[in-house]
């Protein structure tokens, strides 16, 4: 099972942030889209390490940017990073400071409405799997059914909340969950956090119940595990000491 590290705060030292969460036992890390970002695709060929293994993940909002040239991107970038570079598409939570700026002129772009966008997405994506996929490797993020049933076939990435209802059947798809969770060692300390202001698809575990939902997904052959935090740096330790405790256990038992 991979697993990712979902960068959402922009406060971080890429090469230090790289190091640390290959250290603990992490595949890679995903950065998220906004308008306002820097590109990532230009950080990533500026900092990667060609010592290192870990893999970057970026997301992008598929109506900005033709398939032909994200194709030619990654694989420049690919050339020098040996297929460490994965694309992460999402149809685009846009806030209102982003709306400012329009996103692309063109049919589809950040004013227009979340069903023409996820249509748009899976019009992109089948473009994509006409093309050389072996040169881009991508996960779709899944928020509906309609997404779902489109894009399956290709490796997806689904809410926990989603997964937790099992609004989706992952039996034969190459699924990655997205999840907040907290973790404390025991219930006592877990029932205290009730009024704990939370992200969406927040869980709250115990340390043990943590470890256990990791081999639940290993057992049920789920893809990936998409970790963030629900503020920065509070609950990163507690997180990265369990994987990392994961890690050696599963390589223990192999």
């Amino acid at each position: 099972m991979q697993l990712f590290w979902f960068q959402r705060w922009k406060n971080f030292d890429f090469q230090n942030l790289s190091k640390k969460i290959e250290s603990y036992g992490f595949d890679g890390i995903l950065f998220p889209y906004a308008s306002y970002d820097e590109d990532f695709f230009i950080s990533i060929a500026k900092n990667i390490n060609v010592n290192s293994k870990i893999k970057y993940m970026v997301a992008i909002r598929p109506y900005t940017i033709s398939p032909q040239y994200l194709f030619k991107i990654i694989k420049s970038i690919n050339n020098l990073s040996d297929g460490r570079v994965l694309i992460n598409f999402v149809s685009g939570w846009i806030y209102d400071d982003e709306k400012i700026l329009g996103g692309v002129h063109g049919d589809i772009n950040d004013l227009s409405s979340n069903i023409d966008r996820s249509n748009y997405l899976v019009d992109y994506i089948k473009t994509l799997n006409k093309m050389n996929s072996n040169i881009v490797d991508f996960y779709v993020s899944v928020t509906n059914d309609v997404v779902f049933q489109e894009t399956k076939n290709n490796k997806v990435i689904v809410p926990y909340s989603w997964y937790k209802q099992k609004k989706f059947n992952l039996y034969e798809s190459k699924s990655m969950i997205s999840i907040c969770p907290v973790i404390r060692k025991t219930k006592e300390e877990i029932d205290i956090l009730k009024d704990y202001p939370v992200a969406q698809d927040t869980e709250f575990f115990t340390e043990k119940e943590f470890l256990n939902f990791l081999y639940d997904l290993e057992s049920k052959h789920i893809n990936g595990l998409l970790i963030f935090e629900n503020a920065e740096n509070l609950e990163n330790e507690n997180i990265l000491r369990l994987i990392k405790q994961h890690k050696k256990i599963i390589k223990g038992k192999q």
